[in-house]
């Protein structure tokens, strides 16, 4: 007997691997940031503030900002799968 897979839990597939892909760019993310704060009590100026702001902020807003176009992007695609 044959099992048959639906286009609907090749999506759900999809969707759990891309998933685990984000969690590691989280975490590959999340240690970047903390390594370039803890660089930045040896800094001083212009690189402390940007060790310790700049980087930090433009990586995590950047994170933000593309996960939340994932999320929309893949509503959009689901919705408009299921229609």
């Amino acid at each position: 007997m044959k099992a048959a897979i639906t286009r609907q839990e090749i999506k759900k597939m999809e969707r759990t691997a891309e998933r685990g892909r984000w969690v590691g760019l989280i975490k590959l993310g999340d240690g970047f940031v903390a390594s370039v704060k803890a660089q930045s009590a040896d800094e001083s100026g212009w690189c402390k503030v940007r060790d310790a702001i700049v980087l930090p902020a433009l990586i995590e807003g950047g994170l933000w900002l593309i996960e939340m176009v994932l999320k929309k992007t893949i509503e959009k695609t689901t919705i408009i799968s299921a229609s």
